[in-house]
């Protein structure tokens, strides 16, 4: 893959390169139509794009990744000054990798790839979305088939997570999924607060019902339940730190030191102070090693 700086408008549009290839941008006052041969990968470091095509718009941030199949006509439009990248992959080595990940994995479904695929997900909340947009922020350009691979995975995974949802359309399935991750993100966001269902709907967009559904389909529990499990694994990483048992309750917002200590024994079949015990116990052990 070639490595391409541009930082304006002309820079951009003299690039007309048919192979695979890497463009890192420092854009402002853009709005432009875009539409390639490619598989784009956009991720920003620093601003916010607005894209729209006929499937919809989306805002890109950091921390946040839009996959583009070829040939769909989109419109971007940047106001601030905005640093990002953008990755172009051949069409034909992503659905050759795609396809063999499929028929080795027939949970993924058909080894076609949807023709209007397009996905916007957050890292925020999704650790394989966090990996990838660090994978794709940092990529070696000379590590092209490793680069169609890794794209070709997290399409296939996405679209498997997709295919989990009750819809019969392609295009409504992956408008849910990606309200599904919205509301993921949100509930991670609110790890240590306490948050209901309805809240969780208003920020993803989705009725309490549809969200509670197809929440649990993808993920294997229901929003709320989701956070609770979220909110323990906080609590055992709050006590690792050596905070004290009310601090911890407090902070993960229980009404008393006796709620929280009830509901971690819920949740891992022992108290909290009997982990602080184990855990002081396994330092000793591991400082008479030493």
């Amino acid at each position: 893959m070639k490595l391409i700086t541009v930082n304006n408008t002309e820079n951009l549009l003299s690039k007309n390169i048919d192979t695979p290839h890497i463009v890192d941008s420092s854009l402002s006052d853009l709005e432009l139509n875009m539409n390639s041969d490619f598989y784009k990968v956009k991720i920003v470091n620093k601003g916010c794009e607005s894209y729209k095509n006929v499937v919809g718009g989306r805002n890109l941030i950091p921390g946040r990744i839009i996959i583009f199949s070829p040939n769909i006509e989109t419109t971007v439009n940047i106001t601030t000054r905005t640093n990002g990248r953008c990755i172009y992959f051949s069409p034909q080595k992503v659905e050759q990798y795609y396809a063999e990940l499929c028929s080795a994995d027939l949970s993924a479904g058909d080894s076609k790839i949807d023709s209007d695929w397009r996905i916007n997900t957050s890292a925020n909340g999704n650790f394989i979305a966090n990996k990838v947009i660090s994978y794709f922020s940092s990529v070696n350009p000379h590590d092209s088939s490793q680069a169609h691979r890794i794209l070709a995975e997290y399409i296939a995974l996405l679209s498997s997570e997709s295919r989990k949802l009750p819809l019969k359309k392609s295009s409504a399935r992956k408008e849910l999924l990606t309200r599904i991750f919205q509301a993921k993100s949100f509930i991670h966001d609110n790890k240590t607060n306490n948050i209901n269902l309805l809240q969780v709907s208003e920020a993803s967009r989705i009725s309490q019902y549809h969200l509670s559904r197809s929440f649990h389909q993808v993920f294997g529990l229901p929003p709320i339940k989701y956070h609770h499990h979220l909110k323990m694994l906080e609590a055992v990483n709050l006590i690792s730190s050596k905070q004290s048992i009310s601090e911890v309750g407090l902070r993960l917002g229980f009404s008393s030191t006796s709620a929280f200590s009830k509901a971690y024994h819920k949740k891992f079949g022992h108290s909290p102070s009997l982990q602080i015990k184990m855990q002081m116990k396994q330092s000793q052990s591991q400082s008479h090693i030493l």
